[in-house]
């Protein structure tokens, strides 16, 4: 069975992803400090942000873009002009009004447009989006470590160290 928003879903998140890189370049000229980018390698540079203000900045950036044409999948450019305000509030802030999901709700349910919206906001929303746990948070090979007393896989710090104190808890 298809995911929803199927193949809209992988295209508009490489679209996404296009943007990301365009608006890191420029933002890493202008924050060098809050900002690693690396393009040594071929392919996706290697970014990571360090300050949630630039997230918010490279959120807002890409929304803009969606807004503006950007994502030529997501045709969000079409929309009313309350529909936007309201629909740049759910996109990017966790807590929105019932105003503005009634409203987004009322016009663009049962469309594939409201599947694209809903998928912008699980990635670029504020603090709990993927992309912000994915360039913020998520460390590679640091996150990770060996609990040699109960297996050899490696398991997320955040877990081994709840396993410790409920080992040493005697749980």
């Amino acid at each position: 069975m298809p995911v929803d928003y199927h193949p809209n879903r992988w295209i508009v998140i490489q679209q996404v992803f296009s943007r990301l890189q365009a608006h890191a370049a420029k933002l890493h000229g202008a924050f060098p400090k809050m900002f690693e980018f690396d393009t040594t390698l071929k392919g996706f540079p290697i970014i990571r942000i360090l300050c949630s203000t630039i997230f918010r900045e490279v959120s807002s950036l890409i929304i803009d873009d969606a807004f503006g044409g950007g994502l030529p999948d997501l045709p969000l450019a079409v929309l009313p002009s309350p529909i936007r305000g309201a629909t740049r509030r759910f996109i990017a802030q966790k807590e929105v009004s019932s105003e503005d999901r009634d409203l987004i709700h009322s016009h663009c349910e049962g469309t594939t447009l409201f599947k694209g919206i809903l998928l912008l906001r699980g990635l670029l929303m504020e603090g709990e989006g993927i992309l912000s746990y994915v360039l913020k948070e998520r460390r590679w090979r640091v996150d990770y470590g060996l609990d040699p007393s109960r297996t050899l896989l490696a398991v997320p710090y955040r877990a081994k160290v709840g396993c410790f104190y409920l080992a040493a808890e005697g749980r």
